[in-house]
């Protein structure tokens, strides 16, 4: 894969013995794939504001900045970003929010949630603002969306963002998400807690954090969500579920006991320009065979795309007739 916009990083960290085992048996052959891959930094990428600015006069305007602009194929006015500098974040578009510095990977569950102008919407894990905002977007800023946080700390970030990027159609509150049950949304965005072996590339630090115990502990947790998340949803509408993990336990195995549990759910396909990986099929611990719906999630990992691992999935409440 071609990494020349992502340099090596220049030390390195030495693998516990329980994560590289762990993931030699989730991955196989493809483990030390991932574990080189996770030694490189993340491609820059950015995603245009269209709440502040013209997406074509902001993006002629960086290529005559100098920086190279490659586009997403998945994601409308977003774009890999290169050029001697590395410092996007000291870039005048981004202290205007005019632009928002985002991986391409995490802008995966607005697209296939695909809120609509008008409609009321539930961020439950909003922080810090990155789909909210670009949810926000897609909905030319009317309608509701709840930018929800179960943390205090994590409302600061949340409100500067959405305020620096011209947001004007959310409500920021602060509740466990399971507490929405008796809400009613037109559709719901999950993008849950997680162990984020994902995101490894970011930090590798994740790995020596690295616990199967809290895999499934937050499995548990994401269980809860997607079930409140299902009754606080109106007849007709669309969940995503999503996490930056690889693990199967907080990803497929999440979404196949919420299918057995919920008959009347249905996932559907999700057709992107992306390369993705299988979907898991059966139980990583059991070996028993998983809903056979989980194989239209998407799962793509840090080497798929050369982005971060990443899981979503659409999911659908059937109207009531």
């Amino acid at each position: 894969m071609e990494r020349a916009q992502t340099p090596r990083r220049q030390t390195d960290i030495d693998v516990k013995e329980s994560f590289a085992t762990h993931y030699k048996e989730l991955l196989q052959d493809k483990y030390e794939t991932f574990m080189e891959c996770n030694h490189h930094y993340l491609r820059r990428a950015l995603r245009i504001n269209t709440l502040k600015a013209d997406p074509e006069r902001i993006a002629d305007q960086l290529t005559r900045a100098g920086w190279q602009l490659t586009p997403v194929p998945w994601c409308a006015h977003a774009y890999w970003i290169s050029g001697e500098r590395r410092d996007i974040g000291n870039l005048l578009e981004h202290q205007l929010g005019h632009v928002y510095i985002q991986d391409p990977a995490s802008m995966l569950p607005p697209i296939v949630l695909n809120p609509k102008p008008g409609e009321t919407i539930l961020d439950m894990c909003a922080s810090p603002g990155s789909k909210t905002s670009q949810a926000a977007a897609m909905m030319e800023n009317t309608g509701v969306i709840v930018a929800n946080d179960v943390e205090a700390k994590r409302l600061a970030p949340l409100q500067t963002n959405l305020q620096r990027l011209g947001v004007i159609n959310a409500v920021i509150t602060k509740k466990d998400g399971r507490a929405f049950k008796n809400q009613q949304f037109d559709r719901i965005m999950i993008d849950a807690p997680c162990s984020g072996t994902g995101t490894l590339r970011r930090s590798l630090k994740g790995i020596d954090m690295f616990n199967i115990k809290q895999v499934h502990n937050l499995s548990r947790l994401q269980k809860d969500l997607l079930a409140a998340g299902w009754q606080a949803l109106k007849p007709g509408g669309v969940i995503t579920y999503s996490t930056c993990t690889l693990e199967p336990l907080e990803n497929e195995v999440v979404v196949s006991e919420f299918l057995a549990s919920h008959p009347q759910a249905t996932l559907s396909d999700i057709t992107l320009d992306i390369k993705r990986e299988d979907a898991w099929t059966a139980h990583p611990e059991t070996g028993k065979a998983l809903h056979s719906e989980v194989r239209k999630c998407l799962r793509i990992h840090p080497y798929t795309n050369d982005t971060e691992g990443f899981f979503v999935c659409r999911i659908h409440k059937p109207k009531i007739l």
